[in-house]
This record gives C-alpha cells, sequence and structure tokens, in this order.
C-alpha cells in the first residue's frame, strides 16, 4: 500500500477530531481567532440537511426572484409543472420550515457585520459555490446559508462520515453546530498549514497548492519566523492532542490569525508534503519513499532556518521544515476539484489514472517502436 493511502486510513480516534471540532477549541483560542458565532443545531435539522433533494421555503431569498409574468400572456402560456401533491408541498421536512434556526442565523448575521462564512463543526461548504447566485461562499442572510449547507457534500460527510477513519463512533452524541465566522477578503496566497507533531511545529505549506504567488519567495523567511513565534505564543501545549494540523492566515502586517484544526490523516491533506516524509505514525523510516517524496517537491521551497539563528524553536531542536511552490511548474492538481471524480485528479501511484496514464504511455512507446520498423522496411524495399 502506497504510505499515503495509509496515512488517509489512518485511525485516528473519535476523541481527536471532536477536539478539532470548532465549538470545541474557539472558546480557547478565540483571541486570535477570527470573529465568529456559533449556532447550537437541533436534530431535526441535522436529518433535514442530508435528506434527498433541496426544498427551501416559498419565501426563500437564497437566489434572485424571477421577473413578473408578462401582463399580455394568456393562460396557456403558463402550465403548472410540479408533479408534487399539496401534501408533500406542505410537509414541513421538505420546505424547510426552521424559523428558530434561521431567525438565530439571521441574527447572528447582522452582529458580524451583515456578511459572513458559515460552516458546520469541521467543514466549510466550498463544493456548493455553483448553486449560489455570487459563486461565492459569502452570505449575507440566513436562506443563503440554508442553501449552502443543503447543497454540500462536505457537510453530509460530517454529519454521516466524519468518524469514518477512527477506530469507532464517538460514545456520546455529537452536538452539532453551525458557525459563522465575519466575512473578510482574505488572500489566498497567505493562507498556510502547519503540522505539528509531538507539541512541536514541524511542517509548514502554503494552503492553496494549484497556484504559485512569486511574491512569497522574498517574504519565506519572515513567515516561517512569524508563524512559529505564533504558534509557540498561542497554540503550544493549548491544544490538548500531541499531534494535529492547524491552518493560519498571515495578513500583510504580519498579523496572524487561527482558522482550524485538524486531525492528522483521513481526510485532511498534506499540501506540498507527504505523509510519510513528516514522520506520523513512525512511517519515516520507508527511506525509498522519502527520495521519491522530495523528488516531487523539487520545486517546493524548502527552509530549515526557522529562527535567525538558525535554531528549530526554543523548545525542540527539530527542524521547521517550510515550503511555498517557487515555480508554476510545480503547481499541483486541486484533488478538491468539486463537481469532478476524484478518480479524474487523483494521480497517486496505484489510483486509476496513473494506470491509465501508464498504459498510454506503452502503447505509444510500442506504436513508435512499429513506426520506426515499417520506415526500416520501406527504406530497404
Amino acid at each position: 500500500m502506497h504510505p499515503d493511502t495509509d496515512m488517509r486510513n489512518r485511525m485516528s480516534t473519535a476523541h481527536h477530531v471532536l477536539n478539532c471540532s470548532f465549538a470545541q477549541w474557539y472558546p480557547v483560542f478565540k483571541s486570535v481567532s477570527f470573529r465568529s458565532q456559533v449556532v447550537t443545531l437541533p436534530k431535526e435539522f441535522v436529518d433535514y440537511l442530508v435528506q434527498d433533494g433541496v426544498y427551501l421555503p416559498d419565501s426563500n431569498s437564497a437566489l434572485p426572484k424571477r421577473s413578473a409574468p408578462d401582463p399580455t400572456a394568456t393562460e396557456d402560456d403558463y402550465r403548472d409543472w410540479s408533479d408534487s401533491s399539496s401534501s408533500e408541498l406542505d410537509d414541513p421536512q421538505t420546505t424547510s420550515h426552521f424559523p428558530e434556526v434561521l431567525a438565530e442565523v439571521q441574527q447572528a448575521i447582522e452582529v458580524l457585520g451583515g456578511a459572513i462564512i458559515p460552516k458546520l463543526n469541521w467543514s466549510c461548504p466550498k463544493d456548493a459555490t455553483w448553486i449560489t447566485a455570487s459563486n461565492s461562499i459569502k452570505c449575507t442572510n440566513a436562506d443563503e446559508v440554508l442553501l449552502l449547507l443543503k447543497s454540500s457534500d462536505r457537510v453530509a460527510h460530517d454529519i454521516i462520515n466524519a468518524f469514518d477513519s477512527c477506530g469507532g463512533q464517538p460514545q456520546q452524541d455529537v452536538p452539532y453546530t453551525l458557525v459563522l465566522k465575519k466575512y473578510y477578503d482574505l488572500k489566498p496566497e497567505r493562507e498556510f498549514r502547519c503540522f505539528v507533531q509531538g507539541h512541536d511545529l514541524i511542517g509548514v505549506s502554503q494552503r492553496d497548492v494549484t497556484q504559485h504567488f512569486p511574491a512569497l519567495a522574498a517574504e519565506a523567511s519572515d513567515l516561517e519566523e512569524t508563524i512559529l513565534e505564533f504558534y509557540e505564543e498561542h497554540v503550544q501545549h493549548k491544544f490538548p492532542d500531541p499531534d494535529y494540523t492547524m491552518d493560519v492566515y498571515v495578513a500583510t502586517t504580519g498579523t496572524v490569525r487561527l482558522m482550524d484544526f485538524n486531525p492528522v490523516g483521513g481526510s485532511t491533506a498534506p499540501l506540498l508534503f507527504d505523509w510519510d516524509e513528516l514522520g506520523y505514525g513512525g512511517s519515516k523510516a520507508n527511506v525509498a519513499h522519502e527520495q521519491e517524496a522530495h523528488a516531487r517537491n523539487a520545486h517546493a521551497h524548502t527552509s530549515t532556518a526557522a529562527v535567525p539563528s538558525g535554531a528549530a524553536s526554543a523548545t525542540s531542536a527539530m527542524p521547521l521544515d517550510f515550503r511555498i511552490l517557487t515555480e508554476p511548474m510545480a503547481m499541483r492538481p486541486n484533488k478538491g476539484a468539486y463537481g469532478v471524480p476524484f478518480d479524474l485528479v487523483d494521480t497517486s501511484q496505484g489510483s486509476a489514472m496513473s494506470e491509465m496514464l501508464q498504459q498510454l504511455q506503452e502503447a505509444d512507446t510500442a506504436l513508435t517502436a512499429m513506426n520506426i520498423m515499417n520506415q526500416s522496411v520501406q527504406a530497404k524495399n
């Protein structure tokens, strides 16, 4: 089994996953996080989110309203295409009548300045932006939030499959919450994923690996030092687990804001790293794979000087590995490409796409050899 495949199946405990739930860690790190509001969701609402189909109230304002009917049209120009019975349309589960929840969400949006980004316990519904009028994750009313949540596979994963990589389901009921983060127009090149092992920060990767940001190269050393100082001052030994990842945003002013925590392995992406070379689970001994991983990352910036003195940090001798893309050709395919089957973007060893490319290459080699042979025969004749 490919080491990264093994890490995707890493057996995190349900306790680790629950520790990464936003409502669990936000009270501790509120002062260094983006301003947010948390809404507790009733079981009926959570069940509604994973029901088939997208049903919204008649008064919904998530999408633009249709224009007024043409006053000159006859009744033959309009037909009722709905096959739903009146009893189905009146079903509170299909028309999603949750006035208390929606009212609380709307109030929170107003408190946060009128624009927010929604997420469930762990995931943001980025995969559902195609259904919005603005093609954006930004929401200005409760109906837009509901539309994104109801249309998102990532949200459904939080509810149905969040503990699939664990040794078992949590013993207690999971308190599902809706997180509303104050909207800021963030720059993707300022987002970074940090890898923590044994309470030490060992790696940092730019979060968006599908783009090359030339300006980052000149800031690499400063960014590395800024993130390390933030971790040691505000996070180290304050998050309960020794191994985890965290996402941070570094503003151009140098201010750092904590965005999220994620467990190691499972659905968490290692980005410009491979899990194996980071050493989680003792797999770092696989020297052959380490060499392969470093070869794939040849175009990624790697810095081992975490502080001006060259030491890793004040508390660990382990060097910090800081990586950004320094050349456009090193950009990686977006494995989270929404609306595209995973098989079409997964090019890892042993994947369907990798095997198909290998077969095409072998066929091309055979065809080339045949053409050379034919040309040789023709030349003799």
